[in-house]
């Protein structure tokens, strides 16, 4: 357990954050697509429940009409098959039921993702037995599959949950863990040479200087003199 905390670090927990953020604004997008897939699915649906039942009755009811009105009622028929029969190819060209199952899907898994992550960073660092890498990797692989299989969030819910509930998708920016080039920066000389910043290791007797610019080497022999006196004074 001393080991994996000494592994966890603040880049880690804020990294995991954004993503549990993230999983659960999805989770409630995709759910909103569902059911908007829903409610396009009853539209398409229910009436070609009613006019199927209407065909259906007008069929057996006929045999008191005469010739007139079986004209009449062959081509009301023949309509109402017409318009069945669209109805249930748009629906089936927009597949709103089987999106409206793969958008339930995915946001069950992304809230998945979400409580996963909560629960981890409900513990403390001494108490968690999971590496950070195998932990963060595990939950990348299940958010990209997830993006690869799922349907696309429909743009206009995605617009409008964005602008009126959570901006967090739209933040863009990448974060670097500094914790190691930190310690390193706290093991080297500082020397400010005409407001630039040099570093010389302490651990090495031939001083290192990263960066000059001059052709005339003149900062390279300040650097040195400073450098000197540094090492004089340890």
């Amino acid at each position: 357990m001393e080991e994996h905390d000494e592994m966890w670090n603040d880049y880690h927990e804020e990294l995991l954050k954004n993503w549990a953020e993230m999983s659960k604004t999805y989770s409630i997008m995709h759910s909103l697509c569902a059911n908007h897939y829903a409610n396009i699915d009853k539209l398409l649906g229910i009436p070609v429940i009613i006019l199927g039942a209407v065909t259906a009755s007008s069929i057996f009811g006929t045999s008191n009409y005469n010739d007139i009105d079986h004209f009449y009622l062959n081509y009301i028929n023949g309509g109402l098959a017409l318009i069945i029969t669209a109805l249930t190819g748009v629906n089936k060209f927009l597949g709103s039921a089987e999106k409206r199952i793969k958008h339930q899907t995915a946001s069950f898994k992304y809230t998945s993702i979400a409580m996963n992550i909560d629960t981890m960073l409900s513990f403390s660092r001494d108490k968690r037995r999971v590496d950070p890498q195998d932990f963060a990797s595990e939950q990348k692989s299940k958010i990209l599959e997830i993006r690869e299989n799922c349907p696309e969030v429909v743009p206009k819910i995605m617009s409008s949950y964005l602008n009126n509930y959570n901006k967090s998708l739209l933040n863009i920016d990448s974060n670097v863990n500094k914790e190691n080039q930190d310690k390193k920066i706290k093991n080297h000389t500082t020397i400010d040479i005409n407001n630039t910043t040099y570093y010389s290791s302490k651990t090495k007797l031939t001083p290192l200087i990263q960066k000059f610019d001059d052709k005339s080497s003149k900062e390279i022999e300040k650097a040195c003199r400073i450098l000197s006196k540094k090492k004089s004074r340890i």
